[in-house]
């Protein structure tokens, strides 16, 4: 353990010294929040329909798939050049194991959230995606099917982030039992034995189920 804690205190001196959460924040949100404005004028000149209305779950799962594979593969896996295995695999899984979860400095939360980089190859993943729906169906589903991307990957944000927070495992309440609940997976994702093969979904394990890629209950 004493050699862990030199690992992150050495890991916490390598963050940008004007680094604040806030700002990390903002700009996530503003990057992934930003086109919902503007869908939902395009959705109300537009005029909804039922089958508009199947985009939510059609967005959801194929957020889901994007959380999965992207996790699995990039992530864990050195291809694309490395860059999001080398943020990834060589620096959160090593700040954070399934025995010390939790941020215990403010820096903690540089290599918890998503980088500006993946975070806009994330949103172009969804405008590719967008494009190709609209072109079987040039209705509303295309939109819809946008915004609850956009969502969804903010809120993934959101949950990850909560996962490395101590009150999630530490305060009682029906909220943090749910959290907990989310979290198990992901906290046994972080077992060095498991990270390579189990809990890729980071929110809802729809995809490691279908694809056997459940953790094992140590």
């Amino acid at each position: 353990m004493l050699r862990l804690d030199r690992i992150r205190e050495r890991m916490r001196g390598e963050v940008p010294r004007n680094y604040t959460f806030t700002t990390h924040m903002i700009k996530l949100a503003c990057l992934m929040l930003l086109p919902l404005p503007g869908l939902v004028v395009l959705l109300m000149m537009g005029g909804a329909s039922m089958t508009a209305l199947l985009a939510i779950p059609f967005g959801l799962v194929i957020g889901n798939l994007i959380e999965y594979v992207t996790h699995r593969y990039p992530m864990h896996r050195y291809i694309m050049g490395g860059l999001m295995y080398k943020r990834h695999a060589g620096k959160h899984h090593v700040m954070f194991r399934h025995d010390v979860m939790t941020m215990t400095d403010p820096r903690d939360a540089y290599y918890v959230m998503m980088p500006a980089l993946p975070a806009t190859m994330f949103m172009v993943m969804i405008g590719i995606i967008t494009a190709l729906v609209t072109l079987f169906d040039v209705s509303a589903f295309g939109v819809v099917t946008c915004m609850v991307l956009c969502v969804y990957i903010f809120t993934e944000e959101l949950l990850h982030l909560s996962f490395h927070t101590e009150s999630t495992w530490k305060n009682d309440g029906v909220w943090y039992a749910f959290l907990r609940r989310l979290g198990a997976n992901h906290r046994q994702h972080h077992d060095p034995k498991q990270m390579r093969t189990s809990a890729f979904n980071v929110t809802f394990p729809l995809f490691d189920w279908l694809f056997g890629t459940l953790p094992s209950k140590n």
